[in-house]
């Protein structure tokens, strides 16, 4: 059986996906250590530390859900 893979798109986040990051690394977080340690001020404070234009990339499914990101540092 040959299952389909979901595409995805790979950009550079703005501060409009900050919130969504935020949501994707909570809940990381709960399946880790059993409850959330990252807020939506976290991610604003990491992305103001490097340029997000062109040291940050996040993956986005065909569907805009949220799926990685990778920061440079």
């Amino acid at each position: 059986m040959v299952k389909e893979r979901e595409k995805f798109t790979i950009k550079h986040p703005t501060v409009d996906d900050a919130q969504a990051i935020s949501d994707l690394v909570a809940l990381c977080d709960i399946e880790d250590i059993g409850e959330p340690d990252i807020t939506l001020s976290d991610v604003l404070d990491m992305w103001r530390t490097i340029p997000i234009d062109s040291d940050a990339w996040i993956a986005v499914s065909a569907k805009d859900e949220s799926l990685g990101m990778v920061l440079l540092r």
